[in-house]
């Protein structure tokens, strides 16, 4: 498979997560136009997640009974129309309408993340899939920092609807494309109650899988959390503008861009359950640090995003390792994909959830729930 394909497959990865991060610069307008609640904001980013959840179990089995290609042109075009539903009812202020159209948006997207994860296990020797994995990575550092450089932007000097536009023309571009990549399923296999209950029955007893996804959920946690909160925070903590936000979050692109390519050269040099361990203690010890200087009004707002900056350029070196393990923890990759991101996008919903229940500040609930996760992963590792 040469170059464009390869990168063009990617880059169906991030799609999700891009459509979750675009708004996020906006999340202080959209309080206010609305006259939303911390937890009714957060419901926001929950909806999302939930259809992204639902998306992992539900394109597992089409990919095994479709083809992997056809699950991901149905994904799209359901992305295509909750985009095109989002931006009307975001113009026209119909707040019910955008929670459901955001729920069909991401679970349209989610079809990325499964599918892709099936293909680059299919389409390339297990060796070179493994170095691929990295660039996961590197997708998501576009994917996630592009799209909340270019919300904020278009936030605050259009309109936040507007933020919709480059995701639609991406969707629609996406389907267009699906036609140069070949089919790998080579024996469909039915779609029955019994039959997806039995398959993902068999991957849920992987003791592998699950240990490895949970870290890979972790992760997730770690960044929609952050997405969540972070706007909010920078914006009473330091004032920042949606357009300010957008541009220091830049940062953190450039921590998950060098982080893809540290992870390359982690993965060839060292076992994954060790990267895993070492960068989880890190993140927890990051979190711990800066959560102490804010305690000690010592915070500034370059050295929020230098932190964060470090988090996203650590939390690049758990992911491949992670995810590398558990969507090859059993034969069946299709399940494997699917169960391992039912996990992974199933700890972010109950982090979210938590996290706006908590009787503490937003960043003292993401710090809370991050440190008790970070320590049931290890002892999963052991």
């Amino acid at each position: 498979m040469n170059a464009f394909k390869t990168a063009t497959l990617l880059s169906f990865v991030s799609m999700a997560s891009a459509s979750a991060a675009i708004i996020t610069p906006a999340f202080p307008m959209i309080q206010k136009a609305w006259g939303l609640s911390n937890n009714q904001l957060s419901a926001l980013v929950s909806i999302f997640l939930l259809g992204y959840l639902l998306g992992q179990w539900i394109y597992g089995p089409l990919a095994n009974r479709f083809g992997r290609i056809q699950a991901l042109k149905i994904g799209f075009i359901l992305n295509v129309i909750g985009l095109i539903f989002s931006y009307l009812s975001a113009e026209f202020s119909i707040y019910s309408l955008f929670l459901a159209s955001r729920l069909l948006t991401a679970l349209g997207a989610s079809a990325g993340l499964v599918c892709t994860f099936v293909l680059l296990n299919e389409y390339f020797e297990p060796a070179k899939s493994k170095m691929l994995f990295p660039f996961i990575v590197l997708s998501f550092t576009l994917g996630i920092g592009l799209s909340t450089f270019l919300g904020g932007l278009l936030s605050q000097y259009f309109s936040w609807p507007v933020v919709f536009i480059p995701l639609l023309i991406q969707g629609l571009l996406s389907i267009a494309v699906l036609r140069i990549f070949p089919e790998t399923l080579r024996q469909a296999q039915p779609i029955s109650i019994s039959h997806v209950l039995s398959g993902y029955g068999s991957a849920l007893r992987s003791k592998k899988l699950i240990s490895y996804a949970f870290w890979v959920g972790y992760v997730s946690c770690f960044s929609y959390g952050y997405s969540t909160i972070a706007p909010q925070v920078t914006h009473s903590w330091f004032g920042l503008s949606a357009g300010a936000y957008g541009t220091f979050s830049l940062i953190n692109m450039v921590g998950m861009f060098l982080g893809s390519f540290i992870a390359t050269w982690l993965l060839k040099h060292f076992k994954s359950k060790g990267i895993i361990i070492f960068s989880g203690i890190g993140m927890m010890l990051i979190l711990l640090g800066m959560s102490w200087l804010h305690a000690c009004h010592h915070l500034s707002v370059l050295g929020f995003f230098i932190f964060a900056g470090c988090l996203y350029l650590i939390s690049s070196f758990i992911f491949p390792a992670a995810s590398h393990v558990a969507s090859n923890a059993i034969p069946n990759k299709a399940n494997a994909s699917g169960a391992m991101n039912g996990i992974n996008l199933g700890l972010a919903v109950l982090s979210l959830t938590l996290m706006g229940l908590l009787p503490a500040s937003l960043f003292m609930g993401f710090l809370l729930i991050l440190l008790i996760l970070g320590a049931i992963g290890l002892l999963l590792l052991l």
